[in-house]
């Protein structure tokens, strides 16, 4: 035993500490560590801090250094998958995104393209000045589209277009579509013609 106590007296305070750690002197503690190596949402992590109550005291020193190889081989591969999968996942709906994103945008040249031709070409040359497109990133998939005709101050609007009408000379009019709709959005007052008809 005194030799024992002379090879403990040699050790540094770290390797003390480790020891404690891994030996469970300090049980709850060194469980707590050894669950957060399995990935969240794993089941083993709230078994772990389960089972440590199960065990009767004695026993303890030798349980935890059996969850400790345990985690080795266990937990920290699962960790890794878990990492593979989320990246792998994260790069599919980039990928994802990007190639909505150009379908979408080709759908908003066509709407704009029939914006256009709904009003006449005085219309369209002389008080509006131009007809623009923006995105706008709102979550996952999902891009709000705003399409903004601007028209030139001084412009006196007819009474028949009465969105373009309540809107103050120089402000942009923005009705916003939704990506999915865009290919049968319907036509914004604003571009209705003088007689009347769209």
């Amino acid at each position: 035993m005194d030799e024992l106590a002379g090879h403990v007296a040699t050790w540094g305070a770290g390797t003390l500490v480790l020891t404690a750690l891994v030996f469970g002197f300090f049980p709850v503690f060194a469980v707590n560590l050894l669950a957060r190596v399995y990935p969240k949402g794993h089941p083993r992590r709230a078994e772990l801090v389960a089972e440590l109550h199960d065990v009767p005291r004695r026993e303890r020193l030798i349980w935890v250094a059996e969850q400790l190889a345990t985690v080795l081989f266990d937990g920290v591969p699962e960790r890794v998958r878990a990492r593979r999968r989320g990246a792998s996942a994260e790069r599919e709906r980039r990928e994802f995104e990007e190639l909505t994103a150009v379908e979408q945008m080709e759908r908003l040249r066509n709407l704009i393209a029939r914006l256009r031709s709904f009003g006449s070409d005085d219309l369209m040359s002389e008080e509006i000045v131009g007809i623009t497109a923006e995105k706008t990133r709102v979550s996952g998939e999902i891009v709000q589209v705003h399409v903004r005709a601007h028209r030139r101050p001084g412009f006196e609007p007819p009474p028949e277009w009465p969105s373009i009408g309540a809107v103050p000379a120089g402000s942009w009019y923005r009705p916003a579509y939704s990506p999915r709709l865009l290919h049968r959005a319907p036509r914004p007052a604003a571009f209705v013609k003088p007689g009347g008809s769209a």
